[in-house]
C-alpha cells in the first residue's frame, strides 16, 4: 500500500514538473514576445510582457523601456516619460530610452526639451536613425526645415529597412516648404519598395491633392482598398470625388465613413447638409452637431441646426443656437427670423415681435415670409405686427 502511495505522489511531482516546464516563461521570452507585438502595433499585449519582465526583473532597465514604448504606442505620453526614466536611471546609456522620451516630448509640444533629450540621444548612439529622426521631427515641428531635412536624410542613409517614419516626415517637410513635387518623389520612391502601406498612399494622395492632379484619386483608391476598416481614407476619397462631381460616390463613402468613427468634420457637415436637402432633420441635428464639435466655426452648420430644430419643433434648442449664430453675426437675419419663429411658438410674444423687427430692418423680404408664415396667425390682428409686416 506504501509502495503504491509513493508511485502515484512520484507520477504527480512528474505532472507538475512537466507542466511547469511548458509553463515557464524565461525573461528572454518576455523581451522577445514584447519586442513581437510592439513591432505588430498590438501595444496591450507588449504591455502585458513588459511588465510581467518588470516584476521578475525589477533592477534590470530593459522591462521598462518596454513598458515606456507601449505607452508611447498607446499615446500615453505623460505614462511613457516616466518609464523611459525609471530604465535611463537603471542603465545611463540607454539610448532607446532616452530617444523616445525625446519623441514623447515632442508629441506634448515640449520642443526644447525635446531638441535636448535627442542631442543626448544622438551623442549616446550616432548610428541610431531613430534619435535624428527625432530630432528632425522637433525641428520640423518648429518649422526649422532646413535643418530637419539634414537629419532626415542622414536618418535615410542609416535605416537598414527604410523606416517609413523617416519618409513621412521627409514629405511633411517638403509640403512645408511648398515643394510638392518633392514631396510626391518621396513617397513614391517609398512605394516601389513597399506598395502595401495604405498610409503611404494616403499621404501621396493628399499631396497630389494639394497639387490638383488627378493622379490623388488612384493614390487614395488604393489607400481605401488596402486598409478598408480605416474611415481617414474614405473621408479622403470621398473629400476629393466630392470637389470632382462624383456626388453620389462621396456621399456613400462619406456614409461607410461614419459608421466606422470618422474623426473629420467635412465628412460630418457634408452628410448634414445632404439630409437637411431630404428633410432628414433628426439625422441633421445628429451629424451637424458632430461637425461642429469637431470646428466650431462652420455657420451654414449652425443654420441648418436652426432650421431642423424649427422644424422639429424643438423652440428652446432653436433659440440656443440662434442666439449663438447671432453673437457672432449680428447682420444674421435668417438667425432673428427663426428666434422671431420659435419665440411666437412658444408664446413669447414680446421677444418674438422685438426679434421680426430686427429681421425685417436686415432683410426687408422677411416681411413677406412673415405675413404668410403660420407661425405668425395669431399675430395677423396685433397692432405691431401689422407694423412690422406693411409695406
Amino acid at each position: 500500500m506504501a509502495e503504491k502511495k509513493f508511485v502515484f505522489l512520484t507520477f504527480l511531482l512528474v505532472l507538475f514538473f512537466i507542466g511547469g516546464v511548458y509553463a515557464l516563461e524565461t525573461p528572454s521570452d518576455m523581451s522577445t514576445k514584447a519586442k513581437k507585438f510592439l513591432r505588430e502595433k498590438n501595444f496591450s499585449a507588449s504591455m502585458k510582457y513588459a511588465e510581467k519582465l518588470k516584476k521578475v526583473k525589477p533592477k534590470f532597465h530593459e522591462g521598462y523601456q518596454l513598458a515606456g514604448l507601449s505607452f508611447y504606442g498607446l499615446g500615453k505620453y505623460d505614462n511613457a516619460i516616466v518609464q523611459f526614466d525609471k530604465a535611463m536611471n537603471l542603465f545611463n546609456g540607454d539610448y532607446v530610452s532616452k530617444t523616445y522620451k525625446g519623441f514623447s516630448l515632442v508629441k506634448q509640444g515640449s520642443l526644447k526639451k525635446a531638441v535636448k533629450c535627442l542631442e543626448e540621444a544622438m551623442s549616446m548612439n550616432e548610428d541610431y536613425p531613430d534619435s535624428r529622426i527625432g530630432m528632425g521631427f522637433a525641428l520640423l515641428k518648429q518649422k526649422q526645415y532646413k535643418k530637419s531635412k539634414m537629419y532626415m536624410k542622414k536618418a535615410m542613409s542609416l535605416c537598414a529597412d527604410n523606416d517609413p517614419e523617416v519618409f513621412k516626415r521627409m514629405a511633411d517637410i517638403y509640403m512645408g516648404e511648398s515643394m510638392y513635387k518633392d514631396a510626391a518623389f518621396v513617397y513614391r520612391k517609398f512605394l516601389e519598395m513597399e506598395d502595401s502601406n495604405p498610409e503611404m498612399f494616403f499621404r501621396l494622395g493628399k499631396v497630389y491633392d494639394v497639387m490638383k492632379s488627378k493622379r490623388a484619386e488612384p493614390a487614395f483608391s488604393s489607400a481605401v482598398e488596402l486598409d478598408k476598416k480605416n474611415p481617414k481614407y474614405k473621408e479622403a476619397l470621398a473629400d476629393f470625388w466630392m470637389k470632382n462631381g462624383k456626388k453620389k460616390d462621396a456621399i456613400k463613402l462619406y456614409r461607410e465613413a461614419i459608421s466606422l468613427g470618422a474623426k473629420g468634420w467635412n465628412t460630418y457637415y457634408q452628410i448634414g447638409l445632404i439630409d437637411f436637402g431630404s428633410g432628414k432633420y433628426e439625422s441633421v441635428v445628429k451629424n451637424m452637431k458632430k461637425a461642429l464639435s469637431l470646428n466650431r466655426k462652420l455657420p451654414l452648420a449652425k443654420m441648418a441646426l436652426s432650421a431642423s430644430y424649427l422644424r422639429l419643433n424643438n423652440y428652446t434648442e432653436c433659440v440656443k443656437i440662434n442666439n449663438e449664430i447671432i453673437k457672432e453675426d449680428k447682420k444674421n437675419d435668417s438667425a432673428y427670423f427663426n428666434n422671431a419663429c420659435s419665440y411666437a411658438m412658444l408664446k413669447k410674444d414680446d421677444e418674438a415681435l422685438k426679434a421680426l423687427k430686427m429681421a425685417v430692418k436686415l432683410e426687408p423680404e422677411n416681411k413677406k415670409i412673415a405675413s404668410s408664415s403660420k407661425m405668425f396667425e395669431r399675430f395677423k390682428k396685433n397692432k405691431d405686427f401689422l407694423d412690422i409686416i406693411k409695406e
